[in-house]
């Protein structure tokens, strides 16, 4: 015994198909707007390094490669650690990239970390 299934009389303009996929639960997403939804790692390893960098005690300081190397190895275990190998290396790369094109001898830590947190927004 079948029965069929009919459907419900609509009033008023009928409903686009798009809006009839979205209410049914699929919903297309462009690459763009994935993008847009969180920053890249690259970002997030270059704000973090920032961070440190802009510590208080530190900030009027010389930056030197010792301080460097800390502030990077932080960074590195609050955002890199747990991804995937290619995306780790190619958000360090981007990263390094990027603060090496800021790079000055003669800046102090936080003057550094406000020229990292002004590159990273271009990622």
């Amino acid at each position: 015994m079948a029965q069929r299934i009919q459907a419900l009389p609509t009033t008023g303009t009928p409903t686009p198909p798009a809006r009839r996929l979205i209410a049914a639960g699929y919903v297309r997403r462009t690459p763009q707007a994935l993008d847009d939804a969180r920053p890249s790692h690259a970002f997030r390893f270059l704000t973090e390094i920032a961070h440190t960098l802009s510590d208080r005690r530190i900030a009027d300081q010389p930056l030197t490669a010792t301080r460097w190397q800390t502030a990077t190895s932080a960074a590195h275990a609050r955002t890199i650690t747990g991804l995937y190998p290619h995306t780790a290396n190619n958000a360090i790369a981007t990263a390094i990239t990027t603060a090496h094109s800021v790079y000055d001898p003669d800046v102090t830590c936080g003057e550094y970390a406000l020229r990292l947190r002004a590159a990273a927004r271009s990622l």
